[in-house]
């Protein structure tokens, strides 16, 4: 069976821990930082991606941004995840920079892959 690819953009290695754990069934990619993110997404792009809003070297809103001035990424749903409140206002619900969906610090492992489904659900 072809599992389905999750790339996780997230700085802090214990939250990269828990959500690789908690979805079982995926494959799971991660990277640190927003450019080391971009740059293996360019390589091997995934179903979906998870981008928390502050990472070092790019952050989550650029990151966003880039993804979707790259033709081969630009069809990506993202969802944000983030522990700061209020950061809606950096990314578009319908313009060129939109995401798929927001999460915010702390969220369940249920929710998460509720939203994931529901994500992955609406690009097939």
């Amino acid at each position: 069976m072809n599992r389905k690819k999750i790339f996780i953009a997230e700085d802090d290695p214990d939250v990269v821990e828990v959500l690789s754990e908690g979805l079982e069934g995926y494959e799971i990619v991660s990277a640190e930082d927003g450019k080391s993110a971009l740059d293996l997404m360019r390589r091997d792009p995934p179903a979906l991606a998870l981008i928390d809003v502050m990472m070092p070297r790019m952050n989550g809103a650029e990151l966003n941004r880039s993804m979707k001035s790259d033709k081969a990424l630009k069809d990506i749903p993202v969802i944000i995840i983030t522990g700061r409140p209020n950061v809606r206002g950096l990314f578009s619900s319908d313009g060129e920079d939109r995401v798929a969906g927001f999460l915010e610090k702390p969220f369940t492992l249920k929710v998460l892959r509720r939203e994931i489904r529901r994500t992955l659900e609406a690009t097939d």
